[in-house]
């Protein structure tokens, strides 16, 4: 296992703990507990019910990210309403939780297929949140086509949250995108980019995949109170949703 993280005083809102293991290789490490909050989600303040450490593990903990492109959902619910929605490296949910809260007909959150303790995390979150009727929990590994996700029916929106934050995995990324407009030259994917980094190289990798790709002048009703609330850890001053973009990539 990793280096263990100094645990953090328990705060006043009541919390449900879920325990998860973890496997590395063929040891189990220690269980992790995933704490329940209530995020309340865009100008309408959707409440969200999300399962999420308190430390930033990358599949695990609510990224602001992954709130600016919930809020994004929210407020552009006609976009979502009776859409067939996939969710890539989900983690925990939180935007495709919330556009099938918006009236989305089916959506299916995805994560590696090697995750299993994000996979099971999710199904979770599915349940509380009471949508387990059109959302499906599967494992999807970028740029790896199982026969699980050759038989999904074509969608007609991708959503990303943080995915184009390591360049190496730019490629496996946009080849899985672009296999869903194959099936589906309509599809829209909306991702949300933290700008740690210049955004340059997203857009030439969009282009180098032969798609558009649009900076969308969007404010994320969620202020950096918010944000810290919900995801309890700022990695740095830099780490909230008003450093976050939103970017529309078509064919």
């Amino acid at each position: 296992g990793g280096e263990k993280k100094k645990k953090r005083p328990p705060s006043n809102r009541q919390r449900e703990t879920s325990h998860l293991g973890l496997v590395a290789g063929s040891m189990a490490a220690e269980p992790l507990a995933t704490e329940s909050q209530l995020v309340h989600v865009g100008a309408a303040r959707l409440p969200v019910k999300i399962f999420s450490l308190k430390e930033n593990d990358y599949g695990l903990f609510v990224w602001p990210s992954a709130q600016a492109l919930a809020s994004f959902v929210v407020d552009q619910a006609d976009q979502f309403k009776d859409k067939t929605v996939l969710e890539l490296g989900a983690g925990t949910g939180l935007p495709g939780i919330a556009s099938a809260l918006c009236g989305a007909a089916k959506v299916y959150l995805t994560d590696r297929a090697d995750a299993a303790p994000v996979l099971e995390n999710l199904s979770r979150t599915v349940r509380e949140n009471n949508v387990h009727a059109h959302t499906h929990v599967l494992g999807l590994s970028w740029g790896k086509f199982s026969v699980e996700v050759l038989a999904l029916p074509p969608v007609d929106v991708i959503l990303g949250a943080d995915c184009f934050y390591d360049h190496a995995d730019y490629d496996n990324l946009l080849a899985t995108v672009c296999y869903f407009l194959q099936k589906n030259p309509n599809l829209v994917f909306f991702t949300a980019y933290h700008t740690r980094t210049a955004w340059h190289a997203l857009q030439e990798a969009a282009w180098q995949w032969n798609l558009k790709i649009e900076l969308l002048h969007f404010n994320s009703t969620i202020g950096k109170g918010e944000a810290e609330e919900a995801a309890s850890t700022i990695l740095d001053e830099n780490d909230d949703v008003s450093n976050v973009l939103i970017f529309k990539i078509t064919r």
